[in-house]
C-alpha cells in the first residue's frame, strides 16, 4: 500500500471515530427466516432526555441490564425478565434499545434460542437497531451463508444511505459503513471460494453505489482496514512457514553429518577388522543379539507409529462429525423454536425441543471426551518419538562400540563383515525415518490453524458477546 493510502486509512479512521454523536439508526423488517432481514428504513429511535446526572434513563436502563447480565456465573432467566420488564415499563413501553441489549444478556447467560429471538425483534422493530442488525449478518458469516450476508449487506447500506449527515445518527450509521466495508472486503477477498468472491464483487459496486459521497470515506476505511488484516494474516502465515522450513534445514543438516560420521566409523572398522582377526565368538554372537533387539524395537516403533496416525485419524474423523451432528441439532432447534416465535409453543414442540437439547448436551459431552482423547493420542505420539530419538541415540551407540571390538572379531572376520552389513541397514531405517520425518510446509499444525484465521471473519471483526456490549453502550454514549 502506497503512503498516500496508509495516510487516506488513518485520516478516515480518525474521522469515524470523531463524527458527531448518536445512538444506533434503525429500520427494516425482519422475516420469518431465522436472521433474514428485509423491508425499508425507518426513522430513528428517539432516546429519552437525560436525567440530572447526565446519563439518559435509556442509557441507565441499558446498562443496569447488561450489568446485571455479564456476571461470573449464570444469571438466572427469571432474574433478567424481572429487570427488562421493569425497564421497559419505567421507560414507556417498547424500545428496540432495550430489546437489544436483553438480547445480548439473554444469549451470555446460555438462552441462545430467546436471545436469537430478542435480536431479530431489536433488528425488526419499528425503529430497528442497526447493531442488531449487523449481529444477524455476522452470523449468517459464521454459517457460511454467503450469499444471504451479502443480500443483507445491501439492505443496511440502502438504510444507511437514507440518513443525512445533520441526523444525529450519522455517527452509528458510519461505523456501520465501516464495518460493511470490513464485510465485504473478507466475502471478497480473504474467503478463497471464487462463487462468493465474484458476487460480493459485484456486490461491491452497489455498495459503493449507496454509500457515495458522505459514507464513502467509512466504507473504503473498512475496506482498507480489512485488507490490512489479511495482509498481516498472510505476513504471518509466510513467518511460520519461513520458520519451519528453517528448522527442518538445520535437521537435515544434522542428518546429513551423522551419516557422514557413520560412514566415517564404517571405514574405520573396516581397517580393524583387517587388522584383528582374534575376536572372540561369543562376544561376536552377543554384538549379534544386541543389534537384533535394537532392530526388533525401531520395527515395533514404526508400528506403533502406524497405530498411533490411525488413531489420531479415527478420532479426529469423530470429533468432525460429532461436530457436524451438533451444529445440525443447534439448528433445528432454533428452527423449531422461531417457527413457533409469537405464539405459544405445543406440548409436543417443546417435548421435542427439550429432546434435541439433551440429544445436544450428549453429543458434546461426547465430543468433550473425544478431545481428550486426541490430547491423550497427541501425548503418545511425542512420546513415542522421543523413545525413538533415544533409540536411534543407542543405535549410535553401539556403531562406537563395534569400533571397539573390532579386534576381537578379527577371526570371525566374515561374520564380522555380516554384523557391519546390519550395522549398514541399521543406518539406512534410520536415515529413512529421518526422511519420514519430514513434513511438507503447507501439512503443519501450525501452518494450517494460520491459513485457516485468514478464512475466519473473527479474525477481522470482534464478533465476541463483550465486544458486542462494549459497542452497545458506547453508541449510547455518542
Amino acid at each position: 500500500m502506497s503512503g498516500d493510502s496508509q495516510i487516506l486509512l488513518a485520516l478516515s479512521f480518525i474521522a469515524l471515530l470523531v463524527v458527531s454523536p448518536s445512538s444506533p439508526v434503525q429500520g427494516q423488517e425482519i422475516g420469518t427466516e431465522p436472521v433474514a432481514i428485509v423491508g425499508q428504513p425507518s426513522q430513528p429511535e428517539s432516546v429519552p432526555p437525560e436525567s440530572s446526572s447526565g446519563e439518559s434513563p435509556l442509557y441507565k436502563a441499558i446498562s443496569e441490564l447488561l450489568d446485571a447480565g455479564f456476571q461470573k456465573g449464570p444469571v438466572e432467566a427469571s432474574t433478567l425478565d424481572a429487570i427488562y420488564n421493569r425497564q421497559r415499563n419505567e421507560l414507556g413501553g417498547e424500545s428496540s434499545l432495550l430489546d437489544y441489549a436483553y438480547s445480548i444478556v439473554l444469549r451470555k447467560n446460555f438462552q441462545a434460542a430467546e436471545g436469537t429471538s430478542k435480536l431479530q425483534e431489536a433488528a425488526s422493530a419499528t425503529e430497528p437497531v442497526l447493531l442488531a442488525r449487523e449481529e444477524l449478518i455476522r452470523q449468517l458469516i459464521e454459517k457460511n451463508k454467503y450469499s444471504s450476508a451479502i443480500t443483507e449487506l445491501e439492505q443496511l447500506s440502502k438504510i444507511i444511505r437514507s440518513i443525512p449527515k445533520e441526523n444525529p445518527q450519522f455517527a452509528q450509521a458510519a461505523k456501520s459503513a465501516y464495518w460493511i466495508g470490513i464485510a465485504i472486503d473478507f466475502l471478497q477477498n480473504s474467503l478463497g471460494n471464487d462463487s462468493i468472491s465474484a458476487e460480493a464483487k459485484q456486490a461491491e459496486a452497489r455498495l459503493n453505489e449507496n454509500l457515495k459521497d458522505r459514507y464513502s470515506l467509512y466504507f473504503r476505511s473498512g475496506r482498507g482496514d480489512a485488507a490490512l488484516t489479511r495482509r498481516s494474516l498472510l505476513a504471518a502465515i509466510e513467518k511460520t512457514k519461513s520458520a519451519i522450513v528453517e528448522t527442518q534445514t538445520e535437521e537435515l543438516e544434522k542428518a546429513k553429518e551423522e551419516s557422514e560420521q557413520i560412514a566415517q566409523q564404517q571405514v574405520e572398522l573396516e581397517e580393524k577388522l583387517n587388522e584383528f582377526r582374534d575376536v572372540a565368538t561369543d562376544d561376536v554372537a552377543d554384538l549379534d543379539a544386541k543389534i537384533a533387539a535394537l532392530q526388533e524395537q525401531y520395527s515395533a516403533s514404526l508400528e506403533a507409529e502406524d497405530s498411533i496416525q490411525t488413531n489420531l485419524v479415527l478420532v479426529q474423523n469423530v470429533i468432525t462429525e460429532l461436530r457436524i451432528k451438533i451444529d445440525i441439532l443447534s439448528t433445528e432447534i432454533a428452527e423449531l423454536v422461531n417457527a413457533n416465535s409469537g405464539q405459544r409453543i405445543t406440548f409436543l414442540v417443546r417435548r421435542i425441543i427439550t429432546t434435541k437439547r439433551i440429544q445436544r448436551t450428549a453429543l458434546e459431552e461426547q465430543l468433550w471426551a473425544a478431545e481428550r482423547d486426541l490430547l491423550v493420542i497427541s501425548n503418545s505420539y511425542a512420546t513415542l518419538m522421543q523413545s525413538r530419538s533415544e533409540l536411534t541415540a543407542v543405535g549410535r551407540r553401539m556403531i562406537q562400540r563395534r569400533q571397539e571390538l573390532a579386534g576381537k572379531y578379527q577371526r570371525q572376520s566374515a561374520g564380522a563383515r555380516a554384523e557391519l552389513e546390519k550395522l549398514e541397514r541399521l543406518q539406512a531405517q534410520i536415515e529413512r525415518s529421518e526422511e519420514n520425518a519430514k513434513e511438507d510446509v503447507n501439512s503443519n499444525r501450525r501452518v494450517k490453524s494460520a491459513s485457516r484465521r485468514v478464512r475466519e471473519f473473527s479474525s477481522y471483526y470482534d464478533g465476541s458477546l463483550a465486544a458486542e456490549r462494549s459497542r452497545l453502550i458506547q453508541s449510547l454514549k455518542q
